[in-house]
């Protein structure tokens, strides 16, 4: 029978569904959700209910995506593909970049609790679109003149324009924008990026004649100000130092998206000013703003591709500058969960690849290796095996430092993150670890137990690891860390054959394989060591399972004797023998 309707949520949200799930029964709608779960592989069962149904509604709440690569976040990126997601956001919703990048311009339906959703209109409009029963009380008629985002953006500037002179237009234009693009960080620091976005507009239109923004009818008191922007201002804890911070949101939860593609396609003769407004913002601000700046300009290009890649991003790209690049890198990712995008993305950065100039190789490279090359599927191997060719099979050290320099910084900027769920780090290495393997398989079906003379994968897959930790910090979810490698079966193996590779020999042509696979690994020792005991009571011994593979997976006796001799100092040699003691052996 085919389903009506697939329910995603937070378990965590479970007791608040239930009266939601028994409402869509009692309409007429055939629902699925996890309480059907049968024995058996949850993920496949999950994945045929998706493709199976006829819409996929997800309940957003906070708790929906608190760590990266979340079951939901699988789900809701599934059901966009397949254009039948239907976002119920909730208690304002999760934060998460991916899952926001994911229901960017859907048409979305906003709660403020869990409770209000049965008896609002907006729930008989979502009935209807599942193909259910009309509610008794006959609302489904008052749903059909609701104003759209855009609808009500123009009808806000249009009370702007009557009502306060061009000078205080101007400011409250720049401090939207501003809100847009950054909107739940601090109005303290809005404030302050809106006034140079503000004196530049203000340089390059005024006349002769202009008022200064004390001298306009503009409001200079907070609360008048953020009445007119139909804004709220609330006291948040700050994610990191744990002391209140006031954060700025519209009250409406569609006015930032669509007030960017307002100013984008109503201001066009300010796109110069805001291009460098948003470059100089770059070089100054944080990872977090940065993030937000990604996603902002993500957002806008899965409408706006061509323009935003061509005016803005391009620039940032070919640019010397680290922060230009990686809010680039995270605004195509962002970009690419409009599925249209991902042909348009892949063909820029492998044009990119193949080009004589080192610019744009390098370009192509920190997108491979990137947030981007993480999206879209086979991007970073295909774009790395083309740079390698394209180098005659022979790559420079220039073109080395590159990957190294754009990994590190990517690794470095998000291990202490609290959200990491735009950059699939797993997913990565297991791409850089299956062309590794495939170069190892394709020499032992030769019968030669030394892998090809092509140091490059190994390489590569060493430097992504040389700088995560052995276990995630407190404040990050653990995407960046081993554990995240060791988490699934053929992930485990991979790594343990491609380490295998680099220590079974000192070096591949002129390059060293083992030392830095040795230097990875001690380091882990190192940083378990200082463990207690008791760090480990509750999780899988991420380490012991690396060792227990890299023996089982060995080339030789010699092999088996090196890694028994590296992890001598905290597993005994009958542990490491012993496989099961690992599920995954």
């Amino acid at each position: 029978m085919k389903l009506d309707l697939f329910v995603s949520f937070s378990s965590a949200d479970r007791d608040k569904i239930y009266p939601i799930i028994n409402e869509l029964k009692q309409r007429g709608i055939n629902v699925w959700w996890s309480d059907y779960i049968e024995e058996g592989r949850w993920d496949i069962q999950i994945e045929e209910k998706i493709d199976s149904a006829d819409r996929v509604i997800a309940f957003i709440s906070p708790n929906v995506g608190q760590s990266p690569r979340d079951y939901i976040f699988e789900e809701l990126e599934r059901a966009r593909n397949q254009n039948k997601l239907i976002p119920v956001v909730v208690e304002g919703g999760s934060q998460s970049f991916a899952i926001r990048g994911i229901i960017a311009l859907l048409q979305s339906y906003f709660f403020d609790t869990y409770s209000d959703i049965i008896e609002s209109t907006k729930f008989d409009k979502i009935i209807e679109l599942c193909g259910g029963e009309k509610s008794k009380k006959g609302l489904f008629d008052k749903t059909k003149n609701e104003q759209s985002p855009n609808e009500r953006v123009e009808e806000w500037f249009e009370k702007i324009e009557n009502n306060y002179d061009q000078t205080a237009q101007l400011y409250l234009f720049s401090l939207s924008l501003t809100i847009s693009i950054f909107e739940h960080a601090s109005f303290t620091e809005i404030e302050s990026l809106t006034q140079s976005l503000f004196h530049s507009l203000k340089d390059s239109e005024e006349g002769e004649e202009s008022l200064s923004l004390s001298e306009s009818n503009c409001p200079t008191r907070r609360t008048p100000l953020v009445k007119a922007l139909e804004c709220k201002i609330k006291s948040v804890e700050h994610p990191y130092l744990g002391v209140e911070q006031s954060i700025i949101h519209f009250n409406d939860p569609e006015r930032a998206a669509a007030f960017l593609q307002f100013a984008w396609e109503e201001f066009g003769n300010r796109r110069n000013t805001f291009h460098r407004w948003l470059t100089d913002i770059t070089n100054i601000a944080s990872a977090e703003a940065r993030l937000r700046l990604g996603l902002a300009l993500g957002t806008l290009a899965q409408e706006n591709y061509l323009d935003i890649f061509d005016q803005i991003l391009k620039d940032w790209l070919l640019s010397d500058e680290m922060p230009q690049q990686l809010t680039a890198d995270v605004a195509l990712s962002v970009a690419a969960f409009n599925p249209k995008i991902i042909k348009a993305l892949k063909k820029n950065i492998i044009s990119w690849a193949k080009s004589k100039t080192n610019k744009c190789i390098q370009a192509s490279i920190r997108l491979a290796c990137g947030f981007s090359g993480t999206r879209v599927p086979n991007l970073t191997i295909e774009t790395l095996k083309i740079v390698a060719d394209n180098k005659s099979g022979k790559l420079t050290f220039s073109v080395i430092d590159t990957m190294k320099t754009s990994l590190n910084n990517l690794l470095v900027s998000h291990i202490g993150e609290t959200d990491n769920s735009l950059f699939d780090f797993p997913s990565l290495v297991e791409a850089l670890a299956e062309w590794a393997v495939d170069d190892i398989d394709v020499s032992l079906k030769k019968n030669d137990k030394a892998i090809k003379e092509n140091p490059y994968p190994l390489i590569i897959f060493l430097l992504v690891l040389e700088n995560i930790p052995l276990i995630e910090g407190k404040k990050s979810f653990g995407s960046l860390s081993l554990n995240s490698l060791i988490h699934t079966p053929k992930l485990a193996k991979l790594t343990a054959l491609v380490f295998n590779a680099a220590l079974e020999r000192p070096r591949i042509n002129s390059i060293q394989t083992r030392k830095p696979a040795e230097t990875i690994l001690r380091k882990w020792i190192i940083q378990y060591s200082s463990y207690e005991k008791n760090k480990f009571s509750s999780k899988p011994d991420s380490l012991l399972l690396l060792a227990q593979k890299l023996v089982s997976t060995a080339y030789s006796s010699n092999d088996i004797d090196r890694v028994i001799y590296i992890f001598d100092p905290i597993f005994t040699k009958d542990r490491l023998l012993n496989h099961k003691d690992s599920s995954y052996a």
